[in-house]
């Protein structure tokens, strides 16, 4: 998590997509307190709503971008015969999760809970 500077607010950036980085002269000091985790609680990014158990399969033309990295701290994941993965969390923000299923359709279907099929 850090600030972005294009949109002045905090957003999760995907550490293995970063090509490079630039030392500047600013500085910046963490404060001591400082708890990433107390923003967002139990979210699936930066909206911290009401978290639901989800349940999601992911068939094999997908499977290995889903298992290769970590998408909510509370994540299983299994693999399912032809390929596929089954993936399961406990989180909160409706929105940005359809988002997120959304991106992975036709590869995706919803198991639980039934309010996001």
């Amino acid at each position: 998590m850090a600030r972005a500077l294009n949109r002045d607010a905090m957003r999760l950036f995907l550490v293995d997509r970063i090509c490079s980085v630039e030392l500047g002269a600013e500085r910046f000091e963490v404060p001591e307190n400082f708890n990433p985790e107390a923003l967002t609680g139990e979210a699936f990014g930066l909206v911290a709503e009401e978290p639901m158990d989800i349940r999601l399969q992911f068939a094999s033309p997908v499977a290995h971008l889903i298992a290769e990295r970590t998408w909510h701290p509370s994540q299983q994941i299994e693999p399912l015969e032809g390929g596929g993965v089954c993936l399961s969390f406990r989180a909160g923000g409706l929105r940005e999760i359809l988002s997120w299923i959304s991106s992975y359709i036709p590869h995706v279907r919803v198991l639980a809970p039934e309010r996001l099929r």
